[in-house]
């Protein structure tokens, strides 16, 4: 099943705001949506492919951690980060091993972007 991008915003709340006048779903951190969904104005759909027509396997999404090589780490985001990992290595299991691996990729080969203009013109791109 590929899904395709139609509008990209760097703001939770726009795309809550979206989601909350039905132009569509998205994947946003519980966090930017925990009132919402307590309230009923958003719901939870199901984190795997077995619906219409899928295996049933879960999906599975990357986490981008980055920092500039040469800036100093402070203790403060040396601590984050490493809360961070904590996190991730909690949904970590012995089949699919550790969520701490390094990159294989560049970031640009793991971050889709959207197509130059979409179908009816336009940029694709918003706020």
């Amino acid at each position: 099943m590929g899904l395709a991008a139609g509008v990209e915003f760097s703001s939770a709340a726009a795309l809550r705001g979206c989601i909350m006048n039905g132009l569509g779903v998205s994947i946003l951190p519980e966090l930017a949506v925990r009132a919402d969904v307590a309230a009923g104005r958003l719901v939870v759909l199901p984190w795997s492919t077995g619906e219409g027509g899928g295996d049933g396997s879960a999906l599975e999404t990357a986490v981008l951690m980055l920092r500039h090589k040469d800036k100093w780490l402070s203790p403060p985001l040396a601590a984050f980060m490493d809360l961070v990992r904590a996190g991730l290595m909690s949904g970590s299991s012995p089949e699919r091993g550790p969520l701490r691996a390094p990159a294989q990729k560049s970031v640009r080969e793991m971050v889709p972007l959207l197509p130059e203009a979409p179908e009816g013109g336009g940029s694709g791109r918003c706020c």
